[in-house]
């Protein structure tokens, strides 16, 4: 969020694609291609009805949500083709934010290497336990499926 709010417009309450280009090209060590960048700033953004008709706010501002896929999706382009293309999403992802963050002199707190099953394989926290079934990899909270 601290980020979010650091490159937010202060006017409109949220993120320019101005802004959003510049801390993927220039701001931080993650310097995106500006065409790469543009794509993840495109893709990232929520679908819209009528796009002849959508005001330039809509087009060419993040809301807060969108920006959270934007992390995903500069974390998958900034690793094509390098030797860390197959780790998990969730390991790039805490890459960029780590690098990101810097840019605010933020730093994440409990950053925890990936454990691969997850909840599953936890020995410290039985997911019964917790009144919490898994079914793979998907958590389903009591009450709510019944």
């Amino acid at each position: 969020m601290a980020l979010y709010q650091a490159y937010t417009h202060p006017k409109i309450k949220k993120m320019t694609m101005e802004l959003v280009l510049k801390l993927m090209t220039q701001d931080s060590t993650i310097k995106l291609a500006e065409k790469d960048a543009i794509i993840c700033y495109g893709s990232c953004q929520m679908t819209c009805i009528d796009i002849v008709k959508s005001s330039k706010d809509e087009l060419f501002t993040l809301e807060f949500l969108e920006f959270l896929e934007l992390i995903g999706r500069v974390a998958n382009q900034y690793f094509l083709g390098s030797e860390s293309e197959q780790k998990p999403l969730c390991d790039k992802i805490a890459y960029i934010l780590d690098e990101w963050l810097a840019v605010i002199d933020f730093k994440r707190e409990d950053a925890q290497p990936y454990e691969e099953g997850g909840l599953e394989d936890s020995e410290e926290e039985d997911p019964e336990s917790v009144g919490l079934d898994t079914i793979g990899s998907i958590v389903l909270l009591p009450g709510l499926y019944d």
